[in-house]
């Protein structure tokens, strides 16, 4: 076992997680403040109004708020200090349990050995066959809100794949993969959405509407399955 974690970084965890959270639970109001999801991937057959803001509606489209602003700044100002609030208390009840969490969970060093050699071989295999795999799926469905809807929808669920399915090798690599891979299909998302005559910000819109919320879950399934396996080979 390595080095315990100080306090401090142990509060900087918990602070961020409690944030992504809340941001999730903001990303998720778009769902039910909204009255359609086919404007989102560029499928402009019906209009639909759009709204997002947790718990209070912060921006709907094509509506004005006070000084002609395009968000209404109150409600920003209380979503965020309820914001801080759930981050600072995540944070605090980390810190509380941080000895049970680094029992739970013991720290292992990173293996760099050979990690040149490995990503080389093996880690630009799987870069080149998910490019390959992308350039098909185009292809095939073209700048369709489709495709563009699987990026959204699909993509968080392609990334926990390439965490968690290829077996040895080591994270240092796997974040390397995982990175070129976001980037490369928020490049993806962003061309689409251009050739949809999405605006910018509307595309980015997207992603963090469908990413964080997904991300969120699986990052809680991922823990908690961490958590039971190291309990089950202690036989708690």
């Amino acid at each position: 076992m390595g080095k315990p974690t100080s306090k401090f970084r142990w509060f900087a965890r918990g602070f961020a997680s409690g944030f992504i959270f809340f941001a999730a639970l903001n990303a998720l109001s778009w769902f039910f403040r909204s009255a359609g999801w086919s404007d989102l991937c560029g499928a402009t057959l019906f209009e639909h109004t759009e709204a997002i803001g947790f718990p209070f509606e912060i921006w709907r489209e094509g509506f004005g708020y006070d000084g002609g602003l395009m968000v209404d700044l109150p409600s920003v100002g209380v979503n965020a200090a309820i914001g801080l609030t759930i981050a600072i208390t995540a944070g605090l009840t980390v810190v509380r349990l941080s000895n049970r969490i680094e029992t739970a969970m013991p720290y292992e060093p990173a293996n760099n050995t050979g990690f040149r050699m490995n990503f080389s071989v093996r880690g630009l295999l799987i870069v080149t066959t998910l490019i390959a795999v992308a350039i098909g799926l185009t292809k095939t469905l073209g700048p369709s809100p489709w495709l563009l809807g699987t990026i959204y929808f699909a993509g968080p669920l392609i990334l926990i794949l390439i965490a968690m399915g290829p077996v040895g090798i080591p994270w240092e690599q796997r974040s390397i993969i995982l990175l070129l891979t976001a980037i490369f299909m928020l490049a993806g998302a962003i061309l689409i959405g251009g050739r949809l005559d999405m605006m910018f910000d509307r595309v980015l819109l997207g992603v963090f509407i469908c990413w964080v919320p997904q991300s969120v879950f699986a990052a809680l399934l991922i823990l908690g399955f961490v958590w039971w396996k190291q309990a089950d080979s202690k036989g708690v």
